[in-house]
């Protein structure tokens, strides 16, 4: 598989990460290793990876996973030995973003009106 493709003289760079080209889709609840083992081989050294994900209660919603301790886990294993993480978690109130912990956001459930809306694109 290649890394960088031609489409209408523009090269883009790695399909793995986003596409609608339904080769390079998310079909298994795993396949997020996939990208994050990808993320992890261009990554320059000394290099910083920003990922952010829904967290809470695990959910699969067919295009996007809502991530639970368990997946996380994995994830920051999937990136590998040169893993460093620093987890901050934020959780959503009447104020708006507050910062919180990993307990505190553990039974947080996605919208299902927002979530539909994201998996119909």
């Amino acid at each position: 598989m290649t890394n960088t493709r031609l489409i209408s003289g523009q090269r883009q760079a790695n399909p793995l990460f986003y596409t609608r080209e339904e080769g390079f889709r998310e079909h298994r609840s795993d396949d997020f290793i996939l990208a994050l083992q990808e993320l992890s081989r261009i990554l320059k050294p000394a290099g910083t990876l920003f990922l952010t994900v829904p967290f809470g209660v695990y959910r699969h919603f067919g295009s996007f996973q809502q991530f639970d301790q368990k997946l996380l886990f994995r994830a920051i294993d999937a990136f590998g030995s040169r893993t460093n993480a620093v987890q901050t978690f934020y959780q959503y109130s009447d104020t708006g973003w507050d910062v919180a912990n990993l307990e505190d956001c553990s039974n947080a459930e996605y919208v299902d009106r927002v979530a539909k809306a994201w998996s119909d694109g």
